[in-house]
């Protein structure tokens, strides 16, 4: 006979050790596979990054090196399609309510834009700040995923970036090969972990990655 009382009470235990594992991550590129995959768990993350799109590496580390200074500021945003909005500072696009018509021309009265603008800019301005603490305060591992693999050169341009605010774990999720199959994690350094995953999810497709293969590599990275 099925006792159900421990079933429902196994389950739960289970969520709670998979969401204690996706909330020591916090991502910083390059889109919401990630963001998806905490939100799928239960795990409700706040952060700059979590669903913006980084078109540039260099933006990325830009950003990191002046601590995304003045980002949103009305003068250099451009609507980028599909309802987002990007910073040409950094090269970031981020989801955004500004109407705009098929020419990229935003279309609200200037009064009324002016409310809508500041009301977005202070949202993101309050999540910079959080990601920016986080960083400093060290307790996080950032995760910056990309469909292509991330070379050796550019994980430590970004890891350089992050250590000028705080010394922070950096994870690079990138597709498996035959030398590091899926589920494979290794580490260089004291603190840039590599991961590898059989499946990156498409790039208009964010919200299908691989659930079971993003646990897998954040729990090997936390045991490590």
């Amino acid at each position: 006979m099925v006792c159900y009382g421990w079933v429902r009470y196994a389950t739960l235990r289970l969520d709670m050790i998979v969401q204690d594992v996706f909330r020591k991550f916090e991502t910083i590129g390059i889109n919401c596979e990630f963001a998806f995959v905490q939100r799928r768990a239960g795990v409700e993350e706040s952060g700059l990054l979590r669903w913006a799109f980084i078109n540039s590496l260099s933006g990325l580390v830009k950003g990191l090196n002046n601590n995304f200074q003045d980002i949103y500021a009305l003068e250099n945003i451009t609507p980028h399609g599909a309802k987002m909005v990007r910073d040409e500072t950094y090269e970031i696009a981020f989801h955004s309510n500004l109407p705009y018509d098929e020419r990229n021309v935003f279309t609200m009265p200037w009064a009324t834009f002016k409310t809508a603008y500041r009301t977005e800019r202070d949202k993101i301005i309050h999540l910079r700040d959080k990601t920016i603490e986080n960083l400093k305060d060290g307790h996080k591992i950032f995760v910056y995923k990309h469909h292509r693999p991330t070379s050796e050169e550019h994980a430590h341009y970004i890891k350089e970036a992050m250590s000028r605010i705080g010394d922070c774990a950096l994870l690079i999720v990138s597709p498996a090969n035959e030398e590091n199959p899926a589920g494979t994690v290794r580490k260089s350094g004291s603190s840039i972990y590599w991961g590898y995953i059989d499946r990156i999810a498409p790039i208009g497709r964010a919200d299908t990655g691989n659930d079971a293969g993003w646990l897998e590599i954040c729990t090997k990275v936390v045991e490590f």
